[in-house]
């Protein structure tokens, strides 16, 4: 396993990336379900996934060793983030409609 994450290669940044979104995901799936509060009704928390895949690029892009996971990271990224925001968008989950 180590030795596939130290591997300089666009498939090691699509599955690092994609992984670490979805144990997160999953993660605050689970402690929502837990406390009883539908996710379909606060969506926005879902932006918390994007949390891990920086950090870990970040940890890529000061190697300049990984230049090619590096991109293929910050292409997932990018391609979930807008999946992300159109969704929010589509849903209008991300039109503030009460005030605080």
């Amino acid at each position: 396993m180590k030795k596939f994450l130290y591997k300089d290669s666009w498939l090691t940044g699509i599955v690092v990336g994609l992984g670490a979104e979805m144990v997160t995901g999953l993660l605050l799936w689970v402690i929502v379900s837990a406390l009883s509060i539908p996710l379909s009704d606060h969506l926005q928390w879902l932006g918390v996934v994007f949390l891990p895949v920086l950090l870990i690029l970040r940890f890529y892009a000061k190697s300049r060793q990984h230049l090619t996971t590096t991109k293929s990271l910050i292409t997932v990224l990018f391609v979930t983030f807008v999946a992300y925001m159109y969704m929010l968008i589509s849903t209008r989950s991300a039109l503030v409609t009460q005030p605080f």
